[in-house]
């Protein structure tokens, strides 16, 4: 009976679970196979974005140059080009290092607005410029793809690879707001008439000062950047002309020189809520005015010569002496290159100058400020 059940068994299969194995096998190896060729091909857009940002934001450091001051725009852009292709080719990007062409890979233009992602570099006005774009691309086109190792049994040799990074400077500054990592401003409790200002940027003639970059001292001689020389307050009334009240009216003597040397300060602005701006609608803000520069104020102001500092911009005061108020209209960049605060003749000499200033705030609509901006960052 047992044997009879025995013979009613189905046949065994032998060699079933081996041939399972081996298509299994094949398939965990296609898996696998895609699986580097993918991970690889991350790796390299990684690196190309690795490469982007970094060579966008070393390039954007050289836009802001006392040669771009002298009006040597071409100059200045062709060597921030260089600086991209530079720090690129400092990064890998597969098998070889990047390798930017700079005419095409590296765009330099004008953003008013950096948050907005959707706006394109405006190259219309070299003047203006405040942001640097970097493509880093492995493409066929330029006979260095991205390489795929087993893809190529399908005939894929390569995929492109492109990673965009831009930077820019935020320029349109109406005002200042410190912070906790940032309690001081760089705005000092001076002002100069818009018109003089942009006069001076127009036809500006006297040019008697040097300013060295890298040790950042002054000299006399000439340095191809124009000087203004400053009367805080001028309305034709003889002494009318001192200094601005950003704070507290009446500022002392040790209160000056402290906003001299170190710039006004969160205290000072807690006086306007914590930000001093000017107004959306008109475009401006009224402070007061003090009468006289006191020669007390001259250790400070040489402690300063040949230091980025923003003054105020004016377009006009009305009142005398301690009633007097500016209507600012806007900020300016500038470095004191010489002072004299005793005597008849009085004055404050200035140039412009680039000021990078994390306190400064930022808006979408323009104002009448030149040379102050953010610090630069990445916007997209």
């Amino acid at each position: 009976m047992f044997y009879f059940l025995s013979t009613l068994r189905k046949p065994r299969r032998r060699g079933a679970v081996s041939v399972l194995a081996a298509l299994m096998v094949i398939v965990l190896a296609a898996c696998l196979a895609l699986a580097i060729d993918v991970g690889y091909l991350c790796l390299v857009r990684t690196q190309a974005q690795v490469a982007a940002d970094a060579s966008a934001l070393a390039a954007g450091q050289s836009i802001l140059t006392e040669d771009r001051l002298r009006g040597y725009f071409q100059r200045v852009y062709d060597s921030a080009r260089s600086v991209a292709a530079q720090y690129a080719g400092l990064h890998r990007l597969g098998p070889a290092n990047a390798n930017l062409q700079v005419d095409e890979d590296v765009i330099i233009g004008r953003l008013d607005d950096p948050t907005d992602l959707r706006a394109t570099l405006d190259t219309s006005y070299p003047a203006t410029y405040n942001a640097l774009a970097v493509i880093v691309r492995a493409s066929e086109e330029r006979a260095r793809q991205c390489p795929l190792f087993f893809a190529r049994v399908f005939g894929i040799d390569g995929r492109d690879v492109q990673a965009t990074a831009t930077v820019a400077y935020a320029d349109r500054i109406v005002g200042f707001r410190t912070s906790s990592r940032n309690p001081t401003t760089s705005l000092l409790p001076f002002s100069a008439k818009v018109e003089s200002w942009r006069d001076l940027l127009k036809n500006g003639l006297e040019d008697n000062w040097t300013y060295n970059p890298k040790d950042r001292t002054v000299a006399a001689g000439p340095d191809g950047i124009p000087e203004l020389k400053l009367f805080p307050i001028d309305t034709g009334a003889a002494g009318n002309w001192g200094t601005v009240d950003i704070g507290c009216d009446n500022n002392s003597t040790a209160d000056l020189r402290r906003q001299i040397r170190d710039g006004v300060n969160a205290d000072d602005l807690a006086e306007y809520g914590g930000v001093l701006t000017l107004d959306k609608t008109t475009g401006s803000l009224t402070l007061n005015g003090d009468t006289g520069i006191s020669a007390g104020m001259k250790d400070a102001m040489v402690d300063i010569v040949g230091k980025g500092r923003t003054i105020l911009l004016h377009r006009s005061v009305e009142g005398p002496g301690n009633n007097a108020n500016y209507e600012v209209v806007g900020f300016a960049g500038i470095r004191v290159v010489d002072v004299k605060m005793t005597g008849n003749q009085k004055y404050i000499l200035l140039q412009p100058a680039y000021v990078i200033d994390p306190t400064a705030a930022f808006a979408t609509w323009s104002s009448e400020s030149y040379f102050v901006t953010q610090p630069l960052r990445l916007v997209r």
